[in-house]
């Protein structure tokens, strides 16, 4: 179990991950698919996933509805369903 400080230090590397991911959306030729692919990958990374639930509400809020943000915002909800259980036998 992570204590908050320790919590908190892998904040700002979550933001990080996801402001160069809107960067690059915003100054590259990405496709929808290609942000979608990115966001899917980074949500389900844990650090991503923690800020995103801790800020997540917050940065939508600040966007305004922007599509960037709607975009993660699904990812996130993807991460949060848990896998299908593997089943084993003959």
């Amino acid at each position: 179990m992570r204590t908050e400080s320790e919590k908190y230090l892998r904040m700002p590397s979550g933001n990080r991950m996801l402001c160069q991911l809107s960067l690059r959306w915003r100054l590259s030729p990405v496709t929808r698919s290609q942000r979608d692919l990115y966001a899917d990958n980074l949500l389900a990374n844990a650090t991503c996933h923690d800020y995103w639930r801790q800020f997540g509400s917050y940065r939508e809020a600040e966007a305004l509805g922007e599509e960037f943000n709607r975009s993660l915002g699904d990812a996130y909800q993807k991460a949060m369903v848990p896998p299908p259980a593997k089943t084993v036998g003959p």
